[in-house]
C-alpha cells in the first residue's frame, strides 16, 4: 500500500520528496515510479546490514541510521 501511495502522490504532483526507512527491494518499483516523476528519493538504512544494492543505487541521498542520526531525528 505504501508503494502505491508514493506512486499516486508523485503522479499527482502532490509530493516533491520521499523519505524511506528501509533496506529491502520490495518498494523499488514504487521508488523508480516516483523518481520518474521527478521526486527526490532519500533513503535511510541500517548500517549493520547493507540495504539492497538496487535500492541504494536509486537513492538521491543516503543516510545510515546510526544512534546519533536516530537521536537527531527524535529531537527535531
Amino acid at each position: 500500500m505504501l508503494g502505491l501511495d508514493m506512486a499516486l502522490l508523485a503522479a499527482k504532483r502532490q509530493i516533491s520528496d520521499v523519505v524511506l526507512f528501509s533496506g529491502d527491494s520490495d518498494l523499488l518499483p514504487a521508488v523508480e515510479a516516483v523518481k520518474f516523476e521527478g521526486v527526490l528519493f532519500r533513503l535511510y538504512h541500517g548500517t549493520v546490514q547493507r540495504p539492497h544494492a538496487d535500492l541504494y543505487a536509486a537513492a538521491d541521498e543516503r543516510t545510515g541510521l546510526t544512534s546519533d542520526v536516530v537521536k537527531a531525528i527524535l529531537r527535531s
